[in-house]
């Protein structure tokens, strides 16, 4: 009998319980605790709380075919402001990137992590979803890989390559995803070990390469005289 009664009460909770999600106000809108499946499973879509219809705290979203229980992606939701922290996660859990959205858009300072290490891989800022300003990424060791400048979630500006020992070991420069301007390579003692210029991701002008800082070798990419050219001919 103690059994039945037990038994009785877990099915009056649970149904209870389920009454009480899912809830649309007299208007129509959402209000309470939502759960949804993906159609046709019982794979959890997503969960969390609405207030008026509009979302509110923390929303957890889940893979469909992910092999573990963990959400591949947490975001907070503030009914006084229309940007939303978001988290990503692997399907086994591990943390991958954190940031801002407003609506479908990525906004401000994203970070990245390394999914085996956990490390800091890259800084990036995002303007409506595209990459705008210095996007910087990093070495296991914290180090500084390389930074790139994004205008329009194209290349726009410098990009300059780090060496492991913390020394420049390449400077370029971009206009509009494509390389424009004059660049130049180091070896491991920051000496030069290569220079020229780029005209829209086309070599141009004189083209210098270096031994321990010394020149060795010089190639004429000038529009009268360009060997890219000279081997199309033969």
């Amino acid at each position: 009998m103690q059994k039945l009664l037990v038994l009785f009460s877990i099915f009056l909770m649970t149904n209870v319980f389920s009454q009480n999600i899912n809830q649309f106000e007299e208007n129509g809108k959402r209000h309470g605790r939502w759960e949804k499946k993906y159609e046709g499973t019982d794979k959890l879509r997503y969960q969390g709380q609405f207030n008026h219809g509009k979302e509110s705290g923390v929303f957890k979203f889940y893979h469909k075919d992910a092999k573990g229980t963990h959400p591949s992606c947490i975001k907070k939701f503030d009914v006084t402001s229309d940007t939303v922290i978001v988290k990503y996660y692997s399907s086994k859990g591990i943390f991958l990137s954190e940031g801002k959205m407003k609506g479908k858009f990525r906004i401000g300072k994203w970070k990245s992590y390394e999914r085996n290490t956990g490390v800091l891989v890259d800084v990036e800022n995002y303007e409506n979803g595209k990459l705008e300003g210095v996007k910087t990424s990093y070495y296991n060791d914290g180090k500084v890989l390389q930074t790139q400048e994004f205008k329009n979630d194209l290349l726009h500006g410098k990009k300059i390559m780090y060496a492991p020992n913390g020394k420049v070991s390449s400077e370029y420069a971009f206009v509009k995803g494509k390389s424009h301007g004059y660049f130049v390579e180091y070896d491991e003692g920051g000496n030069k070990k290569m220079t020229g210029k780029y005209e829209m991701n086309k070599p141009r002008g004189i083209w210098k390469y270096y031994t321990n800082g010394k020149l060795t070798k010089s190639v004429d990419y000038t529009l009268s005289n360009n060997p890219l050219k000279r081997k199309k001919k033969k």
